[in-house]
């Protein structure tokens, strides 16, 4: 099965798990050089408790790969073809979102700064050091905080 996913938004998102603002670059997320990064990207369910993809996790995980990634509007989506026949019947019932995980070199690739009005951390990420997965979800840091309703494409839903 082929789906067409979201891979990230770029923008400023809310990440209500870690109460905090997240800004990613259209620059750098939508960029030619970015997107093919994301070839061979795997597909999980669920992203790992650890947080970085090992032979265990994938093992128990993996439904799938990107095969190729394309800006589209603010958001970098990817063709993803999913080898898992449970996965496959779960995508086509269910609304999900998807979640990339995305692993930085240290804590200084990113810049956070504090909003005057309440004091919420905002978080202006640089570039990844690499990206370990894209996740399938319930709801996602770029569909609930921009009020997507879905970042897994298929017939009859849209992004």
């Amino acid at each position: 099965m082929f789906v067409l996913l979201r891979i990230s938004g770029t923008g400023v998102s809310y990440r209500a798990k870690h109460d905090q603002y997240v800004y990613r670059s259209p620059e750098l997320w939508l960029s030619d050089q970015f997107a093919a990064r994301c070839a061979g990207l795997p597909v999980l369910v669920g992203h790992p408790d650890s947080g970085v993809v090992d032979g265990r996790e994938n093992a128990l995980r993996n439904v799938g790969s990107i095969m190729f990634a394309f800006p589209r509007g603010s958001d970098l989506m990817g063709i993803a073809r999913i080898v898992d026949e449970d996965a496959q019947r779960a995508i086509s019932a269910l609304d999900l979102d998807t979640s990339p995980d995305v692993i930085f070199s240290s804590p200084d690739d990113n810049v956070v700064l504090t909003l005057e009005d309440d004091g919420t951390p905002l978080v202006i990420e640089g570039e990844p050091a690499m990206l370990d997965d894209v996740a399938l979800c319930e709801v996602g840091v770029w569909g609930a905080g921009r009020g997507d309703d879905v970042g897994v494409v298929t017939e009859g839903k849209q992004l």
